[in-house]
């Protein structure tokens, strides 16, 4: 799935592109074309952020955490604070993704600062409710 584009992911999931001049919609023309591991780490925080074709984009999170815990453009830990935002309800429907971001995350909170810290509790008291964790 890293060599997958978010061009083809339109095709797969029936996306109807409507263009319109936005920041977001310029930024997103422009990955369009890339296969997602040949994104930026800004790109990979902003498609998390936006919530973007999460089940295709995480494959290549998990790598970049390998790589780098404290991975951002912006500033350290920057796709963690991405990954901690993502809403409950997107997580439901991608139940192994969650699974492992929590068991990374769980491992990366005694390596973080106390900021990062309260992003990871965060994800995990909002996660934990969720009864489809699969363990």
């Amino acid at each position: 799935m890293k060599n997958i584009r978010f061009k083809d992911i339109d095709k797969i999931e029936s996306i109807d592109k409507q263009n319109n001049d936005s920041p977001l919609e310029r930024w997103y023309n422009n990955v369009r074309e890339k296969r997602i591991s040949d994104f930026s780490i800004m790109d990979i925080c902003k498609a998390v952020r936006q919530n973007l074709f999460l089940k295709y984009v995480m494959p290549e999170v998990f790598t970049r955490l390998e790589e780098n815990m404290l991975a951002g453009e912006l500033y350290e830990g920057e796709l963690i604070v991405a990954l901690a935002n993502i809403p409950k309800n997107e997580w439901v429907n991608i139940p192994t993704e969650m699974a492992k971001t929590k068991e990374i995350l769980i491992d990366a909170r005694n390596k973080v600062d106390s900021k990062l810290k309260g992003e990871i509790d965060f994800f995990l008291q909002r996660i934990s409710s969720i009864k489809d964790i699969e363990q």
